[in-house]
């Protein structure tokens, strides 16, 4: 149905470390994601969710459009140890991303990703709904080891929603 880069390494990134999410479970591992800044959220975990208390910044972004892997949108977030993300996003509207943007700067308009690892296993795929295919590819395979990762991440993008009313 689509077709993944899968982008093993990050030119210039170096050798990254994993993330690891506090939570009962030592191989959930996730990263969060902030549009032009930096978060330090704190989880309160649901059952069946692991919590994690992380901050990710973005380091880079490629206008919609001019991604060279075939995504919306194309984007590099670094974890404060060093670990770098490749986050790519297939939108389903226009074709533009900004539906993606708006909902990260909106946290109300995300709704749920239901994902899971991809082909390759170095990264995690899913559909946002009202967005469309959301990609995240980790510079750690051993981070991308259950859909709980993809949770935790769409988690922390949502944990917004309970602080803006």
């Amino acid at each position: 149905m689509w077709a993944l880069a899968t982008q093993g390494k990050n030119e210039g990134a170096g050798t990254a470390t994993p993330v690891h999410a506090q939570s009962s479970d030592p191989a959930a591992e996730a990263p969060a994601t902030s549009i032009g800044g930096t978060i330090h959220p704190q989880v309160e975990p649901q059952a069946g969710e692991p919590a994690a208390v992380w901050s990710t910044t973005l380091v880079t972004s490629v206008p919609p459009g001019q991604s060279q892997n075939g995504y919306d949108i194309d984007a590099v977030y670094e974890h404060p140890n060093g670990t770098r993300y490749n986050v790519g996003v297939k939108n389903e509207d226009d074709g533009s991303g900004q539906a993606l943007l708006d909902s990260l700067e909106d946290r109300h308009k995300l709704g749920r990703l239901e994902c899971g690892v991809d082909a390759t296993g170095s990264g995690c795929v899913g559909t946002v709904e009202g967005i469309g295919l959301i990609v995240v590819h980790s510079t750690s395979i051993a981070s991308i080891e259950s859909s709980r990762w993809c949770d935790a991440f769409v988690a922390e993008m949502l944990k917004g929603t309970k602080n803006k009313d």
